[in-house]
């Protein structure tokens, strides 16, 4: 007996100095036979999909999905899989170094004043995706005075973080 499943796609082997900024399918159809009482209790979460990415460069990476690929309990043979072929876009991760600025928006609440205001560490390490690197010129640390909120954000508008340590001192009149 013949039937077919769709199954996520999952990534493997990425290289520490590269991420994926480009993800192309994120489910395949997985064809598979074997004995009616083995399939009729197949499910899709038993057949695992995955792409070795650890021979991947910077750039464009074509990859095959093959059936030997594609890990099935025993006595499932895979006969397809379709996309048959996916393209894969990986770029360089580099670190910098960031320093952390504060910048102070509104006024205190009534009856307290600013006496102070530090980043704890003045620097963080980042790994960034080395074609972005132009547009990271620091970590902002934004202080809003009226509520006493905080919010991390790269200026580049990237992804939030917030450091350990980062800290901003008030002081009551």
């Amino acid at each position: 007996t013949e039937v077919g499943f769709i199954v996520p796609l999952a990534f493997k082997g990425i290289p520490n100095d590269m991420v994926m900024t480009g993800v192309p399918v994120e489910d395949v159809d997985v064809r598979v036979v074997g004995p009616k009482f083995l399939i009729n209790n197949l499910l899709p979460s038993q057949i695992i999909a995955e792409v070795d990415l650890r021979a991947s460069k910077e750039g464009v990476n074509g990859f095959r999905i093959l059936p030997r690929d594609i890990n099935a309990p025993m006595g499932i043979k895979v006969t397809r899989v379709l996309p048959a072929s996916v393209e894969v876009r990986m770029d360089r991760l580099v670190e910098v170094e960031l320093p952390v600025r504060v910048r102070l928006e509104g006024k205190p609440v009534e009856g307290w004043r600013v006496a102070g205001v530090s980043a704890v560490p003045r620097t963080v390490t980042a790994s960034v995706v080395k074609k972005n690197l132009d547009g990271i010129i620091d970590l902002v640390k934004w202080v809003d005075k009226n509520n006493f909120i905080s919010n991390v954000a790269f200026s580049a508008l990237l992804n939030s973080i917030l450091p350990a340590g980062t800290e901003n001192w008030f002081r009551r009149d």
